[in-house]
């Protein structure tokens, strides 16, 4: 994890409307510092991918959004910036999700005879970044740190 402040950052509310303008945020940086197009549609997803998970299993005890709104929660996305890379923060503080460590293969994931379709996200994350780094504290949050290289 780094000791440096991220160059920006984005906190919002956990609320799934809000997916598109924390993806449609870290695209517009990574076109802005000249990644390819195939570049930023990965780190697009992977960041969609990292919101979405926050969202949706970071607070799980609580029931809607609205509750979850109203209660504070939220996600923060933090980007810091190089000449040949873009690290990307993603941290909520809710109940820390230390299984996020060890993500299967895809082939694993596409094996027929499991019982339970889930974790396509990590999956994904692994595949398009260069570095994924799930840093998960029970009772305090999970950070997901990912790490696309210039090519």
């Amino acid at each position: 994890m780094f000791p440096l402040k991220p160059h920006m950052e984005m906190r919002c509310r956990v609320d799934s409307t809000l997916l598109g303008l924390l993806r449609d945020f870290v695209a517009s940086v990574a076109r802005h510092l000249a990644f390819s197009d195939q570049q930023v549609a990965e780190i697009e997803i992977s960041v969609d991918e990292a919101c979405a998970n926050a969202m949706e299993h970071a607070y799980d005890q609580t029931p809607d959004e609205n509750t979850m709104a109203e209660m504070g929660h939220e996600v923060q996305v933090e980007l810091y910036l190089w000449p040949d890379r873009l690290t990307i923060r993603v941290s909520d503080s809710g109940t820390g999700r230390p299984d996020l460590n060890h993500p299967m293969s895809m082939d694993a994931y596409l094996d027929i005879n499991r019982i339970k379709f889930r974790g396509l996200g990590m999956v994904l994350m692994h595949k398009f970044m260069d570095e994924v780094a799930v840093h998960a504290t029970p009772g305090q949050g999970t950070i997901v740190e990912m790490t696309k290289l210039k090519k």
